[in-house]
């Protein structure tokens, strides 16, 4: 018992050892520090429920079952995920100390958090969404084009309120977005979107014209300024509202809803990763998933023996 405590104390050191790294040479935040702090004490008395009392014991294997136990508490993909990055840093940290001479978990890998599917409107719902604004005000006609502009292209809330008036070419039918790391792509815009654009320079941009506006398309109606990202979600959350559909919306709800309903119209997936400006087409590939509902509806209503028969 004696020993077991002594090595129990070694566990302690070597933890605490750990701790101070991270919080004096590493520059943690409190919040992590903390979070750390917890997993590793979680582990070290997993171990010694397995018998195990000093480091220089644990096995790859042992990691992977305390992996396992982590999973089958029902914990979120993202705190197994923190835990095992925990304990990566930890033994990490022993080695480069001269504490341990190999690293247990060096081949230890993250569990990938689940893909969940986006929310996404039915056309009819994004044809409420953008057709709800008051286009007899200033503002409506701003929202009517916004909302347009991006259901029609897919654009991400932050390229969407860089947009200038030279990044817009009516006559091509393309306008030019900058994406992560500031990377250019020309993205066809639609006729309708198009038309609204040009509705809201001629009447509506004007009117909204400050010393802050420079050359940004959409325009904040008190400073002038360019729109910021929340002012965008308030745009989109307040006309979903007044639709009766404000309950599901998000930033990117028209971005998810334009990649959606492209793929259920027969769109190619790279032509519509291209478009997103997705560096990775397993990136757009999750749209695929949310238009099988729709193929298989179509499924459904179409195939002359999609049902069983009374007489079967």
């Amino acid at each position: 018992m004696s020993e077991q405590k002594s090595e129990l104390s070694e566990w302690l050191k070597f933890k605490q050892l750990f701790l101070d790294h991270l919080l004096l040479e590493q520059g943690y935040s409190t919040n992590t520090f903390e979070a750390y702090s917890r997993d590793i004490e979680e582990f070290i008395n997993y171990c010694h429920g397995q018998g195990i009392y000093h480091p220089e014991s644990v096995r790859v294997d042992l990691l992977f079952n305390f992996v396992k136990f982590l999973l089958s508490l029902n914990l979120t993909t993202r705190t197994v995920m923190r835990k095992v990055s925990a304990l990566r840093s930890f033994f990490k940290f022993l080695v480069q100390e001269g504490i341990l001479d190999n690293d247990p978990a060096y081949g230890l890998e993250l569990p990938h958090p689940a893909r969940t599917l986006p929310d996404v409107l039915s056309e009819s719902e994004a044809k409420l969404l953008v057709e709800a604004p008051d286009i007899s005000s200033i503002t409506g006609l701003r929202d009517r084009a916004l909302l347009e502009f991006m259901y029609s292209t897919g654009a991400r809330v932050s390229e969407t309120i860089n947009l200038t008036l030279n990044d817009i070419f009516f006559e091509t039918g393309f306008v030019r977005l900058y994406g992560k790391g500031n990377k250019e792509r020309l993205v066809p815009i639609g006729d309708q979107a198009a038309y609204w654009l040009r509705r809201y320079i001629q009447d509506s941009r004007a009117k909204l014209l400050k010393k802050a506006s420079g050359n940004y398309l959409f325009l904040n109606a008190k400073t002038g300024a360019k729109l910021t990202r929340m002012g965008v979600w308030k745009i989109i959350r307040g006309w979903a509202e007044k639709v009766g559909i404000g309950a599901r919306v998000h930033p990117h709800i028209l971005r998810h809803s334009f990649a959606t309903h492209m793929i259920e119209h027969g769109a190619d997936l790279r032509s519509v990763q291209e478009m997103l400006g997705h560096s990775d087409i397993s990136t757009t590939q999750i749209y695929t998933n949310i238009s099988g509902a729709h193929i298989r509806e179509i499924y459904r209503r179409y195939h002359p023996r999609a049902f069983l028969s009374q007489r079967n």
